[in-house]
């Protein structure tokens, strides 16, 4: 039996799909059997019957960041984050994305619903023009700017995420200055210690 009712939850992570974009390195994804990938998204009826039923009291925060998923590739996410925003008023979302996903339009829809400060999204780079698609391989750069742009300038609050590999650390000092032009609200660093050799 499960301790806990959802009324003494105060935060949830909601892993979408198991559908991505990207091929970082060190994804559990490569645990998977190559059939489970990329092949199922959660129905938005189920994830609304499970919010709805039940007290979530405490509830604070909803964080779309898959350990298997890209959040931004799941069909009805925006329509997800709109349901939370006007029936769940006292929740905030979080998103974490690689950012290569979906079209400047998409970027702008959840850009203006961010508007409220209630919606964030943290944006996994890694690196400049020459670094992050080492990592975030299947990132396209000049999509993820054009994206990034398109929801900062509809409003948007976005943070950027950086691992720092060895790879990226001399471009650390760039990209804290590249995240203040773009209109980034926020810079965290994450620091990556190789393990066995690994990266």
């Amino acid at each position: 039996m499960w301790p806990l009712k959802t009324s003494d939850i105060e935060r949830l992570q909601i892993e979408l799909s198991n559908r991505c974009n990207a091929a970082c390195p060190l994804c559990p994804r490569y645990e998977l059997p190559e059939n489970l990938i990329n092949n199922t998204s959660v129905d938005i009826q189920h994830i609304i019957r499970c919010l709805e039923k039940d007290p979530w009291d405490n509830l604070k925060k909803i964080h779309f960041c898959g350990n298997y998923d890209e959040p931004t590739v799941h069909p009805h996410l925006l329509d997800i984050c709109e349901w939370i925003i006007v029936n769940m008023p006292n929740i905030n979302i979080s998103i974490s994305t690689n950012g290569g996903t979906r079209d400047t339009q998409f970027w702008q829809s959840l850009g203006k619903l961010s508007r409220n400060n209630r919606l964030r999204v943290y944006w996994g780079i890694d690196g400049l023009e020459d670094t992050n698609h080492l990592y975030r391989i299947g990132a396209k750069w000049d999509k993820l700017m054009a994206n990034t742009e398109a929801f900062i300038n509809a409003g948007g609050r976005a943070r950027w995420q950086f691992i720092t590999f060895n790879h990226n650390s001399h471009q650390l000092q760039r990209a804290k200055a590249m995240a203040k032009e773009l209109g980034f609200s926020e810079f965290i660093e994450k620091i990556f210690e190789m393990v066995n050799g690994v990266l």
